[in-house]
């Protein structure tokens, strides 16, 4: 999947955890709470658009190069 293809999943995806997280669905949220559920939230969002072969990372660790991050 390109990343042009996923552009309208994440978008989905934040939107339905900021959703979620306005009608307080999780009680105490952490970073690890939230990464969580805007994962589900854009993987069943591609399930309802019958794309099962969904794969995107959403937190990679970036290298600096002389201080400066790419």
């Amino acid at each position: 999947m390109a990343i042009e293809d996923c552009d309208g999943l994440v978008e989905r995806g934040v939107a339905g955890l900021v959703d979620q997280m306005n009608q307080n669905a999780f009680g105490v949220m952490n970073e690890a709470t939230l990464q969580h559920h805007l994962a589900m939230n854009i993987h069943l969002d591609s399930l309802n658009e019958n794309r099962p072969n969904l794969n995107m990372v959403l937190e990679k660790k970036v290298s600096r190069e002389n201080g400066v991050y790419p």
